[in-house]
């Protein structure tokens, strides 16, 4: 499934908010989607050259199941 999550993030790295955009319609993809991306704070800081006080993106998180052959 892929979950698209909105983030905020601040000129320090510091995430400001993540939210769901779009569903991956299963609770536990979409949970685990916002965690990995609070668990991946701090991000780089902002390059000088950028000015803006925080940035919006949209990611999305991909999640595939994999079969072990054993």
């Amino acid at each position: 499934g892929i979950v698209k999550v909105s983030l905020r993030l601040l000129p320090n790295g510091q995430l400001r908010e993540a939210v769901i955009k779009e569903s991956s319609g299963y609770t536990i993809l979409d949970e685990a989607a916002l965690s990995a991306v609070r668990d991946l704070v701090p991000y780089p800081s902002f390059p000088a050259k950028v000015t803006q006080p925080e940035l919006h993106l949209t990611v999305p998180v991909v999640f595939k199941n994999y079969v072990k052959n054993e």
